[in-house]
């Protein structure tokens, strides 16, 4: 049996940590020092978890057969998890099993409070230390996913039962490993640059492939996402794209264009358009199949499942496509889906919510949060039309476009999850947004399209990135 993989996560409690937070005045150098360890901590246990995995992938595949019948391969359950998923497991979970984690989570804290008018920047950098590395471990992709792949055979045996293009999958996954596992430690990179910006400093910039980056957040979306049996295409041809018979991610971009940036934000900002791209095909399959569990909730069409039984889905394919392309002077990334699109109902139940609670905190909604974060989104104007439209005057809401109703969803606090709208659900997406639009001068602009689904455009000027 295998240990839980987040009891082994530390808590400040258990490192003596408790209390620092009011004891200890917060340091930038303090602050920047743990963060540096804790990545390069991440970097040389992802290496050392590289090896590992390497080792027991090449002694466990040799165990599978092809069975001609089901056009996979199979292997009892029991050797996969002995031989394989035990073996990896506790260099898998010391890859983000770290003191530091903890001590940075407490310097993070500490300068919360001491530095009130960035607070709720540093809550979200607080949120993706404790929350957001959690879902990007080699767990998320590899070991949950292969999971997905358990079954009963027809003599009611468990077993593991892999199709050949999931077996390349692993192939190149496996061997990437490290690179893949390296993502959390750019995760924390993301951290140290949000406090660059905050302390007045330049963000740390290097030289990137853009392709790199695409492909590292379309495999691990591939792998998270195990269920919805995404095949995943890098510069496919025209005719490969024009038909598909299955769920797909498809990335376009010059395997040779290099960017002088900080590549974490660039990964912060897709990979969360994509991971919300995958939830919203998600619900977009529960809602055609009305698909719920036994306590009413919305629940999630296994995909995959269908395929390792040899059915047919009962639903047409959906895709995600990722692009970047030059204009003559931006940089623009595309994430372009088939999911439930944008819902503008629920995204104004939200603001209503979101102002009413400014208002119990602050009688004056100019002196909120709230204010200050449309502020932050450059929406000053739409914030005046719609206080005046809390204020009685009803004609005010007709000056607020559908644009601006998309735009709010990046204000802090606005969760995907919560209220079914699609935004950056975490501060990893949330930081970056204005990171980019305010340092690098980008902008993100969110749509619907016509026939369903949404559409996002990350623009970068071309000077702010190195060309």
């Amino acid at each position: 049996m295998l240990p839980n993989f987040d009891s082994n996560a530390p808590k400040a409690e258990e490192q003596g940590l408790q209390g620092l937070v009011d004891q200890e005045p917060y340091s930038y150098d303090k602050i920047v020092k743990v963060a540096d360890e804790f990545a390069s901590d991440i970097r040389i246990k992802s290496k050392v978890f590289a090896e590992v995995v390497q080792s027991k992938w090449s002694e466990v595949k040799p165990l599978f057969t092809y069975n001609p019948e089901t056009k996979m391969f199979e292997m009892p359950w029991d050797k996969m998890e002995n031989l394989f998923l035990e073996k990896i497991f506790p260099s898998m979970r010391d890859v983000v099993n770290s003191n530091l984690r903890a001590q940075l989570t407490v310097e993070l804290e500490k300068c919360r409070g001491g530095r009130s008018l960035v607070s709720g920047s540093l809550e979200e950098l607080i949120q993706i230390i404790g929350h957001d590395v959690m879902h990007l471990p080699p767990r998320a992709w590899l070991f949950d996913s292969l999971y997905h792949f358990k079954i009963l055979d027809e003599s009611n045996n468990r077993i593991v039962r892999i199709p050949k293009d999931w077996m390349e999958y692993y192939d190149k996954a496996i061997l990437d490993a490290e690179k893949l596992s390296n993502v959390i430690a750019t995760v924390v990179d993301y951290s140290r640059g949000v406090l660059d910006n905050i302390f007045g400093y330049k963000v740390k910039e290097k030289p990137f492939k853009l392709a790199d980056s695409l492909t590292n957040i379309g495999r691990i979306i591939k792998g998270r996402f195990s269920s919805l049996d995404f095949d995943l295409l890098i510069n496919p041809s025209p005719d490969e794209l024009t038909v598909f018979n299955r769920n797909r991610i498809v990335i376009i971009v010059d395997p040779e264009l290099e960017l002088k940036t900080s590549e974490s934000f660039i990964f912060a900002d897709i990979y969360n358009l994509v991971k919300n791209s995958a939830k919203a095909i998600e619900e977009k399959y529960s809602n055609e199949l009305k698909l719920k569990n036994s306590f009413g909730a919305n629940t999630f069409l296994n995909v995959l499942k269908y395929r390792l039984d040899g059915k047919e889905t009962p639903t047409k394919p959906n895709q995600i496509v990722i692009s970047a392309n030059l204009s003559e002077d931006s940089v623009v990334l595309t994430v372009d889906d088939t999911g439930v699109g944008l819902s503008l109902d629920k995204a104004m139940s939200k603001v209503v919510e979101a102002m009413n609670v400014a208002i119990d905190i602050k009688r004056n909604l100019e002196n909120s949060a709230w204010f200050n974060a449309m502020l932050a989104l450059g929406l000053s104007e739409d914030a005046e039309m719609l206080i005046a439209w809390s204020k009685g005057d009803h004609n005010a809401i007709r000056a607020i476009t559908i644009g601006t109703i998309l735009s709010i969803q990046h204000l802090t606090g606005y969760e995907a999850e919560a209220w079914n709208l699609r935004s950056m659900t975490s501060g990893l997406g949330l930081l970056s947004v204005n990171y980019l639009a305010g340092v690098l001068g980008g902008k993100l602009l969110a749509t619907n399209k016509f026939n369903g689904g949404a559409f996002f455009t990350l623009s970068l000027p071309k000077a702010s990135v190195g060309l």
